[in-house]
């Protein structure tokens, strides 16, 4: 499901290290970019509680994501969980 798709994490990962998952995107055949841009097809969101740069419960990342949705970018936010369920999902 990752396979030549464009990924962003935003927030702490609470199951394992940024890198870690960094890494799974890559195995998968997917690429990972620091920022949204009108290439990203997801934003995997972890805990965002302990952020200190987080206005109104959402990341700079989250707002921007959601903003190229409203535009009708095909862009997709996933929690943490849905992301490693999609990982164990045969394709």
């Amino acid at each position: 499901p990752l396979y030549d798709k464009n990924c962003v994490f935003t927030g702490t990962l609470e199951k394992m290290l940024r890198k870690q998952a960094f890494q799974l995107v890559v195995d998968c055949g997917g690429h990972i970019e620091d920022g949204i841009t009108k290439h990203t097809n997801y934003l995997i969101v972890g805990s965002l509680e302990y952020a200190s740069n987080i206005k109104d419960g959402k990341s700079n990342k989250l707002k921007k994501a959601e903003q190229l949705i409203v535009k009708g970018k095909d862009l997709q936010i996933l929690s943490e969980n849905t992301f490693y369920d999609m990982l164990e999902t045969p394709s």
